[in-house]
């Protein structure tokens, strides 16, 4: 049940003046509240574009790494097998 002022005490002036008020308020809150969840939700989109971008930039420089790793390790397995064996390896 929605509150309602009693009119006899408050007045039919005050009242219409008062609910004047509100609807002019209640048209400024709307279009307030609609701008800042615009904006909230803008920001929120820009976050998680952000946060995938860095977790794709994050796994792809992961596998050139784990890429690299590999061709260090067989190009060491080359050397040992291609090096004389009087020189110590590192």
């Amino acid at each position: 049940m929605e509150w309602q002022p009693d009119r006899s005490i408050v007045g039919e002036t005050l009242l219409s003046s008062y609910s004047r008020y509100l609807d002019a308020n209640c048209v400024l809150y709307s279009t307030l509240d609609t701008a800042y969840r615009q904006l909230l939700t803008s920001f929120e989109e820009t976050a998680q574009a952000h946060i995938t971008f860095a977790d794709n930039l994050i796994n792809e420089v992961a596998n050139e790494l784990k890429a690299l790793e590999k061709r260090k390790e067989d190009t060491k397995k080359i050397v040992r097998t291609r090096a004389p064996r009087f020189l110590p390896l590192q």
